[in-house]
């Protein structure tokens, strides 16, 4: 866990938080962050990773709906776990953990704070060559 005292960038905080810079900083432009500039450079207490955890959870606890066989499947679409893309991909589990980390695929951590991959990364041209056929 990060210490709450520390500032991070916003490219920082977006792989801290598995999203892409461009979000975190439209999230401190629109005040669901709280943050400031230094220098040019947006700079984001760490203890925000908290809070955006917990107002992330609760936005997808909007958008998230129970199906019949058990399974948490998004009114929009549906979030794959690491094991089910990586089963559509050549990727291991543990890549794709490092792709979402780095921030080569689109995803972020659920309430639980396991990893969901969105399907939106299946159309990435680096990721095209990785997709199975089956």
């Amino acid at each position: 866990m990060p210490d709450d005292r520390k500032l991070l960038t916003a490219k920082e905080f977006a792989r801290l938080a598995g999203v892409k810079p461009g979000t975190v900083t439209n999230w401190l432009r629109n005040g669901r962050l709280e943050g400031s500039k230094s220098n040019g450079r947006w700079m984001i207490p760490a203890d925000q990773l908290n809070k955006m955890g917990s107002k992330a959870s609760t936005e997808s606890q909007e958008k998230m709906q129970d199906t019949p066989s058990g399974k948490t499947q998004s009114r929009e679409t549906k979030m794959y776990s690491i094991a089910e893309f990586a089963a559509i991909t050549y990727l291991t589990e543990l890549g794709v953990e490092r792709w979402l980390k780095s921030g080569r695929l689109n995803g972020n951590l659920d309430e639980n704070g396991t990893w969901r991959v969105d399907p939106s990364s299946l159309q990435l041209p680096h990721l095209k060559h990785l997709l199975r056929n089956s």
